[in-house]
């Protein structure tokens, strides 16, 4: 049996309908609403509250789908039934379930009775299977299993063309340009320069001695490019992230062409998510604004899944358990979040292919073990023995716990069928869980072709796992930077039914469809309504609209702004330079609120190389610490932007026991703290136990006062 069979993914795509809607009943019942804590959480000061969202029921719903949809959809696909009117009717039964049960999701979700959803899980249910033990066959009487077909080596000169064609999308006429739109923009602040600050200090532990919000591997990996000024870590930080975001794609085509065997299929798939990439909502100033945003979320995906395919072949081959081990290792390190989730789809993805096999457990410990080493000892490569400390373990799921379970920056979903959501809620996901279980079905018939399986199932695994930050922050640009493994997943159904299609078959004008008969009295027909095309070309044509439909018309009502093709369109690519420059600033010597010269040279005087220094609480703090050459004081950058009580004291503890505070000033040369919070604690220590030391343009240096008494200075 095919693992592209269409009865199979069908009836598999009903099963994952009815166990959404069995888990939607299950969520409504088990889990409070969603909506803004009533009382400050445990840990945040009052100024954070208003960005978290809890969202028990949302998250609890997408977890039980997850499980729910997976195993029915397995179970669905127990029989086949082979009659094609039956099969095209299953399939239409599932187009005609988006609207209706997106609409039931929306109802439920908003405070509606969980009979709704349970009932017609139930009755759908019920109905499902007596159709699968009425006229279902069983799936080993129903013809030769699909072997794998031999690989045929692609024609190199497409490649090169289609990376020549992403250069010229991707690839700017200038970094500095786009760099300059950032800005001091604070999101690759808390990314990844913030954080780089820290290693200007001597044995500083990330957990410990500062808060790194994604990821403890990539500020060490910049701190050796970022320069000595802001306008050179931005530029640095642009750079990293669009040459990572090229080699990335680039592996991802050449990976995809093995997959579908089609250099074109594999192109429209992977240019689908990187113009998606170009998100420009109302409250960004550009692209590759949020580097946590694009590819360096997730580096060695398309690696991971190079390796788990091998893998999956021979499982117990000790080379290839390494080295996917020790790829997940290094993930780990450089961004915590999807590297646990690479250490967790590999093994999930050799279950699929090997379910429920004794021969799977000893490898898939030897993975785990061998990830977990080869991060350790990256840790200790890094940081040293401090690292192996309870506390930076506990640290490292920080952000994790934070965004997660507390919901910080999080986001209803819009259960509309409008701005594409029903892609992104029920399709895509859908498509995913119906593929996992076909794959899972296929894998118990017989021969398969192993590696391609393991490939397309990871894809979907992680893709799933990936679309979780998606369910904390439901916005549009979310789902789409996290959209790889579900468009991937489209691309092989997509492909399959393309090449299902007799090329014979052709369209006729008049409605015809169907194999032509050749009448050659009749005169050559004219006009376009009146000549035979082929279907199979019909169908890709649509199908290419659509793509292009999609990429140019990615909307978010509640965040509007460019996104797609649209959002590509200010972007200064090399394929636009002979026609059009970057307008405004274009250069970060143009920046707004850059240092000045007499505020870094303030910090410089009065502090030593190595030494921690306090700027209380501005968002500007790290560009005049880059510029000083001085490492942090503050437990987070921008020090503005601390958001938990545990930062914030942490940091006051630190200020009461330096020897200098620089504090931001106002026009009247007043302390500029913009927080209530902030500005109550250090407002009153100065001029008591700190007095004026000297001013710059926008800092004002605060000495520790030091008091004379019967023992000496103190």
């Amino acid at each position: 049996m095919s693992t592209s069979s269409f009865r199979l993914f069908a009836q598999a795509c009903l099963g994952v309908v009815v166990g959404v809607l069995l888990a939607l009943a299950i969520a409504r019942l088990a889990f409070p609403a969603d909506g803004r804590p009533a009382t400050i959480p445990d840990g945040l000061l009052p100024w954070a509250v208003p960005v978290f969202l809890l969202k028990p029921r949302e998250k609890g719903f997408y977890l039980l789908s997850l499980v729910l949809g997976g195993m029915l959809g397995y179970f669905a696909t127990y029989r086949i039934l082979l009659d094609k009117v039956t099969a095209r009717h299953l399939l239409w039964t599932f187009i005609v379930s988006v609207p209706v049960v997106n609409l039931i999701i929306a109802y439920t979700l908003g405070g509606g009775s969980f009979l709704v959803p349970g009932f017609a899980a139930l009755g759908f249910g019920a109905a499902f299977v007596t159709l699968l033990y009425r006229w279902g066959k069983p799936l080993l009487s129903t013809g030769p299993y699909s072997a794998a077909a031999p690989d045929v080596s692609p024609k190199l000169w497409s490649y090169f063309a289609i990376l020549a064609i992403m250069t010229l999308l991707l690839i700017p006429s200038s970094f500095e340009a786009v760099a300059a739109k950032i800005g001091l923009n604070h999101h690759p602040v808390s990314f990844v320069i913030g954080p780089a600050l820290y290693f200007l200090g001597n044995g500083l532990l990330p957990g410990i001695d500062y808060y790194t919000q994604y990821s403890i591997g990539y500020p060490w990996l910049f701190h050796f490019v970022m320069g000595q000024s802001a306008g050179q870590a931005v530029v640095a930080c642009v750079t990293v992230v669009i040459v990572a975001t090229w080699l990335f794609y680039a592996h991802l085509i050449y990976l995809l062409q093995w997959l579908y065997r089609s250099w074109t299929v594999a192109a429209i798939v992977a240019f689908i998510p990187l113009l998606l990439g170009f998100a420009y909502p109302s409250d960004y100033p550009t692209s590759f604004i949020g580097p946590s945003n694009g590819v360096l979320r997730y580096p060695l995906l398309t690696v991971c899944a190079v390796l788990t395919s091998y893998w999956a072949e021979t499982p117990a081959r000790s080379i290839r358990i390494a080295s996917i081990a020790a790829v997940t290792g290094l993930s780990i390190f450089l961004e915590t979040e999807t590297g646990i989730i690479m250490l967790v789809a590999a093994p999930i993805t050799i279950f699929l292919i090997h379910p429920w096999r004794s021969y799977i457990i000893l490898p898939i410990f030897a993975f785990v073990a061998i990830a977990l080493a080869v991060f350790a000892a990256i840790v200790f490569a890094v940081f040293g023995s401090p690292a192996f400390h309870i506390e930076f373990l506990r640290r490292l799921f920080e952000g994790i716990v934070l965004f997660g379970s507390l919901g910080m920056s999080a986001w209803p979903a819009n259960w509309t069928l409008g701005d594409w959501n029903w892609l992104y809620h029920f399709v895509a996901p859908g498509a995913s869980l119906a593929t996992i279980a076909v794959i899972a079905r296929a894998s118990n018939l017989g021969s398969f072709d192993k590696r391609r399986m393991a490939l397309l199932g990871f894809l979907a695994v992680s893709g799933l796992m990936l679309l979780g930050k998606y369910g904390n922050m439901s916005l549009g640009a979310i789902w789409q930077m996290s959209s790889i493994g579900p468009f991937a997943v489209l691309g092989w159904w997509c492909i399959a039914l393309i090449r299902r299609i007799d090329p014979k078959i052709v369209l006729q004008g008049n409605g015809f469809v169907g194999l032509p008969c050749d009448v050659p009295e009749q005169p050559a027909r004219q006009g376009w309504r009146e000549r035979p095309y082929p279907l199979r070309g019909a169908v890709a044509a649509a199908m290419i609209f659509l793509v292009v439909s999609f990429i140019y018309s990615p909307a978010e009502s509640r965040n509007p702004g460019r996104y797609g093709l649209r959002a590509w369109s200010n972007y200064p690519s090399l394929l636009k330079w002979p026609f059009s420059r970057p307008k405004g600033c274009v250069q970060m010597d143009c920046v707004a609120d850059l240092p000045a010269a007499s505020d870094v040279a303030l910090i410089a005087s009065r502090t030593q190389p190595h030494e921690q220094v306090a700027i209380a609480f501005d968002l500007r703090d790290w560009a005049y610490l880059l510029a000083a050459q001085r490492p942090p004081l503050m437990f987070f950058l921008p020090s503005a932007d601390i958001f938990t009580r545990e930062q914030f004291e942490e940091s006051l503890r630190r200020i009461n026991n330096a020897d200098y505070l620089f504090v931001p000033k106002g026009a009247n040369g007043e302390p500029d703290i913009w927080l209530a919070d902030f500005s109550a604690a250090i407002t009153p220590l100065l001029g008591t136990k700190f007095e004026k030391d000297g001013e710059g343009e926008h800092l004002v240096a605060w000495k520790r006062v030091t008091v004379q008494g019967n023992n000496g200075t103190r």
